[in-house]
């Protein structure tokens, strides 16, 4: 189970929309240029309820790639307790600034936005999250990944798509230039 962390983001708590729109973002310019293509296309700020929603993965064999004082376990560096708590509170401070950001488009214009940083695989932790709290709409932008890409790593779009149970918009990269 992913753990989550709700940030309120210039939003009335006791707003209650009539819709809830999720909108994944990540650090890329094309889910920020998703969120301001929302705004125009899709969102109401009178009715709608929005949720950026930002995953961050913790890969440990990644950490234990860049640190450089710890010890070795089975001939391998293992990260220190210390070295994985650093890297997984700037993993959080980065993952707050993303939602900081695209929220900052949306309080502009009056909408009700809640962040919330997730920890875990960005395709099991959306579905996770949408199971849980069923919003009407999930609009995301297509990352253009080629398909040989996609088919190897797997598209978060893709996998959406194919198991959310909400609405999934997917906003070709093409309309948001």
């Amino acid at each position: 189970m992913p753990s989550y962390e709700e940030l309120v983001i210039g939003a009335d708590e006791n707003f209650t929309g009539k819709r809830t729109i999720l909108l994944p973002v990540d650090i890329s310019e094309t889910a920020y240029k998703a969120v301001v293509w929302a705004t125009k296309h899709v969102i109401n700020p009178e009715t709608d309820n929005v949720v950026l929603v930002h995953c961050r993965e913790v890969l440990y064999p990644l950490i234990n790639l860049l640190v450089g004082n710890s010890e070795y376990r089975n001939g391998m560096k293992a990260a220190s307790k210390e070295d994985i708590a650093k890297f997984e509170a700037e993993s959080k401070q980065l993952s707050h600034a993303v939602l900081a950001r695209c929220s900052s488009a949306l309080t502009k214009l009056g909408i009700h936005v809640k962040g919330v940083s997730i920890v875990g695989d960005a395709r099991q932790t959306l579905i996770e999250y949408i199971q849980n709290h069923k919003p009407d709409l999930v609009v995301m932008a297509s990352q253009g990944k080629s398909a040989l890409r996609a088919a190897y790593i797997g598209s978060v779009s893709t996998y959406l798509i194919h198991h959310s149970t909400s609405a999934v918009a997917i906003i070709p990269r093409e309309l948001l230039e």
